[in-house]
């Protein structure tokens, strides 16, 4: 909740808000236009029972307006991105600063007060009233007028300013925030500290440190074709592919691409977890190449050697292809070869009747190595290597 309070007086006129509510950090704020007006902002993370009303209290007896705006999905530990006000000039039209955001799809929520009786009318293109209020009482120079606005920001960068024009002309401030939007990424499974999810399968809904759920269960029984994640050069978005609680599924899971074709591609990792035994017995396979890049940079091409190339395959330390799906009841088959940028992991976390290898298909087209042949027809135990650094 963003709340924006607008009292006569300016810096003279002390403002105490409510518990819980913290004036936002920097730019200026509260903001004093001589001792004519002084506007302040404030936000709140809302609990689960908020009271009908709020009161804000003034050291001496002013004329005050204000509004409250509320907004869901927004980042509740971090949730300011970037803050600015300023006083405005005695006329009609009141801009705030700019604000440079930082994250994709901020919540720019601007905030105008002004020293008079008056009404507002958003000026900026896009820029939407939420609400327009005016003290009460005495004759219009004596009172003030208060504007909450608000327009999405899709892409990280500078905000420009935003205007709103009020009916008379008097002194103003004016504030800009940016929301920070609920992170995407979620602590998977605590098999892996750390590991942070961009596309997941889960069979239970994830939820929050509070107990509120952020994603819904997802739970398809089949998927045909390629799931990939990828990322530029030097991005901060993790892109792992993650599979999790596989014994709580409903059903069984195949995930096949095309013959020959990848089935899961992360600039990642790819996991497969889960995190006790299955009800009943439940099966997972996975048709196709798992590859991934374990976090490195994918290939970008724009390296020419022998410049460094750092955005080109040269093997991670990380984690990359992780299977450890450590429950009873639950079989794992894998149909393709396993590529990784990154360690590979196969391994039960539990002790338990189930097992996780990965077997060579004697009757595929391709052969399995010659010391392998007399071993079985069928199916051959594979022992796997990989290298990381070359």
């Amino acid at each position: 909740m963003v709340a924006a309070i607008a009292v006569r007086g300016g810096a003279g006129t002390g403002v105490t808000p409510p518990t819980g509510w913290t004036l936002v950090p920097g730019g200026s704020n509260p903001i004093d236009n001589g001792t004519a007006l002084r506007l302040a902002v404030y936000y709140k993370v809302a609990g689960a029972a908020e009271p009908a009303s709020y009161t804000w209290t003034f050291t001496s007896t002013e004329k005050a307006s204000g509004g409250i705006q509320a907004y869901a999905n927004v980042d509740p530990v971090d949730p300011i991105d970037a803050a600015l006000g300023q006083a405005t000039p005695s006329g009609t039209l009141h801009s705030t600063p700019a604000v440079t955001t930082t994250v994709d799809g901020a919540m720019l929520v601007a905030s105008f007060a002004l020293a008079s009786g008056a009404s507002w009318t958003p000026q900026t293109a896009g820029l939407i009233e939420r609400y327009d209020e005016a003290s009460v009482g005495g004759p219009p120079n004596t009172r003030t007028a208060s504007q909450g606005t608000e327009q999405l920001q899709a892409t990280a960068g500078g905000s420009g300013v935003m205007t709103s024009a009020s009916s008379r002309a008097a002194p103003g401030a004016a504030h800009l925030l940016a929301l920070v939007p609920r992170r995407t990424t979620v602590e998977c499974l605590g098999l892996a500290a750390g590991a942070r999810e961009t596309l997941c399968l889960r069979a239970r809904p994830a939820t929050s440190s509070a107990g509120v759920v952020v994603y819904a269960s997802s739970v398809p029984t089949q998927i045909n074709g390629m799931v990939g994640i990828f990322r530029r050069a030097g991005s901060a978005v993790v892109g792992d592919v993650a599979i999790e609680e596989v014994s709580a599924r409903i059903s069984d899971l195949a995930h096949a691409a095309l013959p020959g074709d990848p089935a899961l591609v992360a600039a990642g990792q790819v996991r497969l977890v889960s995190a006790g035994a299955a009800a009943v017995p439940r099966a997972v396979t996975i048709t196709g190449i798992v590859y991934t890049f374990a976090g490195a940079d994918n290939p970008g091409g724009g390296c020419v050697p022998p410049s460094p190339c750092t955005d080109d395959l040269l093997g991670s330390a990380a984690m990359g292809i992780d299977f450890r799906h450590g429950a009873d009841q639950v079989t794992v088959t894998l149909r393709g070869p396993l590529m990784s940028n990154g360690a590979i992991r196969l391994e039960d976390v539990q002790a338990n009747s189930g097992t996780l290898a990965a077997r060579h298909d004697g009757a595929a087209v391709e052969s399995p190595p010659a010391a392998l042949a007399p071993l079985n027809t069928d199916n051959v135990l594979v022992p796997l290597s990989w290298s990381s650094g070359d």
